[in-house]
């Protein structure tokens, strides 16, 4: 289901209240969790991202960048997830992302904010992106491949120390 009243909105530091939220909600993050990262901030058992208020200057001023696109989901006057895309200097790609409210799912949030996500990063310039993820995750895959994106390359990932498979998805905008 496509939802037509969704937008998204860059926020102010002062929204940052809804990120710290979301980071910090076992339900919504669950999905993170075991894997081995080098974010400080990450909980390696809850998959949990610690942004506390000291944080948001710094991320506030890097989310300027030009080859940066960071938003909030947003329902009418209602905060449902992120959607962003950064240049991975390392990789020499833009890779993106979606992060919908645990409570939110399954309502049509994620595919409508990842269209509108295209749509931006296409208006910016961009002319590919990326994303990757565990294979067969609930509805994410689904997303992906409905908006348009391939699965490029799999991976033998390690979660909580048991093999996994993650899956590297483009698209051409």
């Amino acid at each position: 289901m496509e939802k037509s009243n969704i937008t998204l909105y860059v926020p102010k530091i002062e929204d940052y209240w809804y990120e710290q939220k979301l980071l910090s909600d076992y339900e919504t993050m669950y999905y993170n969790a075991g894997y081995v990262s080098d974010v400080k901030e990450y909980d390696y058992n809850t998959g949990c991202i610690n942004f506390e208020p000291s944080l948001w200057e710094e991320r506030f001023e890097y989310r300027k960048n030009p080859k940066v696109f960071f938003s909030y989901i947003k329902d009418e006057d209602r905060f449902v997830g992120l959607a962003s895309y950064q240049f991975d200097v390392n990789k020499n790609i833009y890779v993106c992302g979606i992060l919908i409210d645990s409570n939110e799912r399954a309502k049509g949030y994620g595919k409508t904010g990842l269209k509108l996500l295209l749509d931006v990063a296409k208006y910016n310039g961009v002319t590919e992106l990326y994303s990757c993820f565990e294979d067969g995750r609930g509805n994410i895959n689904k997303i992906f491949l409905e908006n348009g994106f391939e699965v490029v390359k799999t991976y033998d990932w390690v979660r909580f120390n048991e093999p996994n498979k993650g899956v590297l998805v483009k698209v051409t905008l």
